[in-house]
């Protein structure tokens, strides 16, 4: 009676067939066989993690998920810049145009105050040191722009539309 044999092509002989659990054991442990498990610092915070690793699956990088989206997140997008410090205050903003004399400082044409967005002519507060390259968020370093012209500018420094 017992399990039913079978024919092994590799030796040659008969015998018995594996019951599904001892299948699921011995997949088991050639997987872990091929499993790799080494500490590693995370890319985005830097804090220790023990990776595993197969074949079958990349190195990991980083110690969770979150952190590889904002690692991600970071590199396609840049560090944040304005993001973090909020908006410019409406009266801080007046007081930059009034400080330029409504005069876009990258074309040196005048800005025309009735205009609203999405027009490329309305005013906008734009960084003459980008915060991308370590300029600081405030009065010192805003001056009027024309939208098309700041959108133009980007995060380079210094240069006319």
């Amino acid at each position: 009676q017992g399990r039913p044999r079978v024919w092994c092509t590799d030796c040659s002989t008969t015998r018995q067939r594996r019951t599904p659990e001892a299948a699921a054991t011995a997949a088991r442990t050639k997987y872990r066989s091929r499993v790799r498990a080494f500490e590693l610092a995370c890319a985005e915070c830097g804090s220790l993690f023990t990776a595993t690793t197969t074949r079958e699956t990349p190195d990991r990088r980083f110690c969770t998920v979150a952190c590889g989206h904002r690692y991600k997140f970071r590199k396609l997008y840049g560090s944040g810049g304005g993001r973090r410090f909020g908006r410019v205050n409406g009266r801080a903003r007046l007081a930059v145009f009034e400080r330029d004399g409504w005069r876009c400082q990258l074309c040196h044409a005048v800005v025309d105050r009735s205009l609203v967005y999405p027009s490329p002519g309305m005013a906008t507060i734009d960084h003459a040191v980008p915060l991308a390259l370590g300029g600081e968020h405030g009065p010192s370093n805003w001056q009027t722009a024309h939208l098309g012209c700041n959108v133009e500018k980007g995060t380079r420094e210094g240069l006319a539309a």
